[in-house]
């Protein structure tokens, strides 16, 4: 009988894709450790944030062009005033959507004459810096 912490290998016949050796060389699993760890200190805290605007159905490539770039500048600066910082160029999305008018706390009013379209960029967050604060402590009761 095995003890809880030994492994369990089959006995016999095993099962399609199962080895005792391991897929990876110890070297080529450090390499790749080396690798994503030099990518986190390049990249930071990257992640993918997404954004939507409104647009009319019927609107011209210039006026659709003027309402994105106008939810680009509103999206990217309420974000750099949180402290992200832009990474990439914001990609729209293929598919658009319908447009509701939210009420309340659930209640939708669709609205047809317009288009919801979404947007995402990468973008990081700068990492903190370490502070140290002095303190002076005193054993002064008074």
């Amino acid at each position: 009988m095995s003890t809880p912490t030994e492994l369990v290998t089959p006995s016999g016949v095993a099962s399609p894709g199962f080895s005792t050796d391991l897929p990876y060389k110890r070297q080529d699993i450090e390499a790749i450790q080396r690798r994503l760890d030099q990518q986190y200190r390049d990249r930071g805290t990257w992640t993918i944030k997404f954004a939507t605007f409104r647009a009319p159905v019927g609107c011209t490539a210039v006026q659709f062009e003027r309402f994105k770039k106008r939810a680009i500048q509103r999206w990217v600066g309420r974000l750099e005033l949180e402290g992200w910082r832009l990474e990439s160029t914001p990609r729209l999305s293929r598919r658009t959507y319908q447009a509701y008018e939210w009420r309340g706390d659930f209640a939708g009013v669709e609205q047809p004459d317009q288009r919801e379209y979404r947007l995402g960029a990468w973008f990081s967050m700068p990492r903190a810096k370490d502070i140290s604060i002095r303190v002076t402590v005193t054993d002064d009761e008074s």
